[in-house]
């Protein structure tokens, strides 16, 4: 939350769309008092979905 800047309900809510609608492993930490990606139990590494380019579509970009 604090580094969010935001409310609990806010954050509570950020988490739990991402683990409904990007599928993101997240799992809380009761010693560390938060969430981590847990990524031992994932078949491969976890990352957010991006913009991916071509290199044809990043030189029309550029011009």
């Amino acid at each position: 939350m604090k580094e969010l800047e935001c409310a609990k309900a806010t954050a509570a809510r950020y988490i739990e769309d991402m683990r409904l609608y990007l599928d993101a492993p997240l799992e809380y930490d009761r010693k560390l008092n938060g969430y981590y990606y847990d990524q031992q139990h994932a078949e491969k590494p976890y990352q957010l979905p991006g913009l991916w380019f071509s290199a044809e579509e990043l030189n029309g970009l550029l011009i």
